[in-house]
């Protein structure tokens, strides 16, 4: 296992906390100009995400693009919120029913049993609610709803008979997975078996083929420490550097073989890059008072998807769910976000507000798409990738209807919006960039078949969100881990048959 980062010590070394702030502060200034825009970065974890001037991309002219970036062990797990969705066949039969895109390779009942492992292992909280659109899990103990929660439900579900309150899914990044391992990586339990190398500060630059046969003999790396290039050879190369990584590497591998990248026979590997499209909204609503005492709540229900299921909306095409809880106004603990939220003047120890977030799913087109540029490098002398994504009309429109629909159901509730976006959150924001090597069941318009297996170089697989068709709503964590567990079983059972 080749780790581009290191191991990182949330204590950092037992730095005291104003030295460690002031550090922050100075990289944050001169390196992480790109990274400190991310929701899940603060003063104290500054050491989880990239350094933007070693590690650099750049954005299409007129088409901003957030790459946030996780080096260390247990990747962007270290910055996940831990909500744990399912897709349906509402998402993955979407290009079946609409046209919009292509239909992913396999069904939902054939993912649903890695789904329920990736679930157990996790211990995923949630309540069953046999909706059609987002199917249940193997759940334990649900988050229960607080009692001002349940008013907005309570409210909400006398004027919607279509839209759904329901008690977040999720998993604790702080429980302890099977083994005793209490980290928030998955790594955690594969190192306790003894059967892993992990080695760290080793960046992976391209994945190298044998010229006669096509096929992987291994990956080349640069040892981020000494400088040192070396190579390290397997029998079966498994890709998980998070979806642009991977797919950089692949078009880094080019060769005799594969003069446009490894695995880009048919040409669209880096093309159909999917982010999620958004929005926020807060509000007060009166007379409703907080029973959360001071715990973040803001991801303590879910909306799910009410748009575009039994018939066309005529307005979009897919649709977008909502996130939202609610959370006392305590200036002495929000200074930060109530300013940038211009809500000091409603700041007061007896309010509380309810934050709803939506998440859309995005059309996979081939105009958003990554590529190699020309003459940039990172500091390993790495090609860096250049990022040319915005968003179509179909996600403006979405948008537009985000914003009316959260507007309507906080009125719905009593409430008043006191701040809300005017634009789009920009592309790559939330985190849940997939696409740039589909897969597919024909090598003529995919990367990938539907083991995640390349189809240039069936030795080589994809475990990220680089594979995805299409985006639906949910996020991205589940899905991943699910894929992921159904690759790494597929080479289980090839390697069993002599097949790789």
């Amino acid at each position: 296992m080749l780790e581009a980062g290191d191991h990182l010590d949330p204590d950092i070394d037992g730095e005291h906390v104003a030295q460690r702030l002031r550090r922050t502060l100075r990289r944050a200034t001169r390196r992480q100009e790109i990274q400190r825009h991310c929701y899940a970065w603060n003063e104290v974890n500054p050491d989880v995400f990239v350094d933007d001037v070693d590690n650099p991309y750049v954005a299409a002219d007129g088409k901003p693009y957030y790459w946030f970036r996780c080096r260390g062990v247990g990747g962007r797990t270290l910055a996940s919120n831990g909500v744990a969705l399912r897709l349906s066949d509402w998402e993955l039969k979407a290009g079946h029913r609409d046209g919009l895109s292509e239909e992913w390779p396999l069904s939902y009942a054939e993912l649903s049993p890695f789904y329920a492992r990736v679930e157990r292992f996790l211990g995923v909280h949630g309540s069953t609610e046999r909706l059609s659109q987002l199917p249940d899990g193997m759940f334990i103990a649900p988050r229960e709803l607080r009692t001002g929660e349940l008013v907005f439900q309570e409210r909400l579900h006398a004027r919607y008979a279509d839209r759904r309150v329901i008690p977040c899914r999720y998993f604790a990044r702080t429980s302890s997975f099977p083994g005793g391992c209490s980290v928030s990586s998955t790594l955690a339990a594969a190192l306790q078996t003894g059967r892993v190398t992990l080695q760290t500060n080793s960046v992976t630059s391209h994945v190298l083929v044998d010229p006669h046969t096509g096929r992987a003999t291994g990956v080349a790396y640069v040892d981020t420490q000494t400088g040192t290039w070396r190579e390290i050879h397997a029998r079966v190369v498994a890709l998980c550097a998070s979806t642009l990584e991977s797919t950089r590497i692949l078009l880094n591998s080019t060769s005799n073989r594969h003069p446009g990248g490894l695995g880009n026979s048919s040409g669209v590997l880096g093309k159909f890059l999917m982010d999620k499209i958004g929005t926020t909204a807060l509000a007060i609503v009166p007379g409703v008072y907080s029973d959360a005492g001071t715990q973040n709540a803001y991801d303590s229900f879910l909306i799910p998807n009410f748009t575009n299921l039994e018939r066309s909306s005529g307005k979009f095409g897919r649709g977008y769910g909502l996130m939202g809880g609610m959370q006392p106004l305590q200036p002495s603990r929000m200074m930060k976000l109530l300013e940038r939220m211009r809500l000091l003047r409603i700041a007061d120890e007896s309010n509380v507000f309810f934050w709803l977030q939506a998440y859309g799913e995005t059309l996979p087109r081939a105009e958003n798409f990554v590529e190699l540029d020309p003459q940039r490098k990172d500091r390993w002398g790495i090609p860096i990738l250049r990022i040319s994504c915005a968003w179509s009309q179909n996600e403006l429109a979405m948008f537009a209807d985000m914003q009316q629909s959260m507007r309507e159901m906080f009125e719905a509730v009593g409430g008043t919006i006191e701040s809300e976006r005017e634009t789009p959150t920009t592309p790559g924001a939330k985190i849940h960039e997939v696409g740039t090597a589909r897969m597919g069941i024909d090598p003529r318009t995919s990367v990938l078949n539907r083991f995640n297996q390349c189809w240039d170089a069936p030795n080589v697989f994809v475990l990220d969100g680089a594979c995805w068709v299409s985006s639906g709503w949910q996020p991205t964590s589940l899905t991943i881990m699910a894929l992921a567990v159904r690759g790494a079983e597929h080479i289980v059972s090839e390697l069993k048959r002599m097949s790789l």
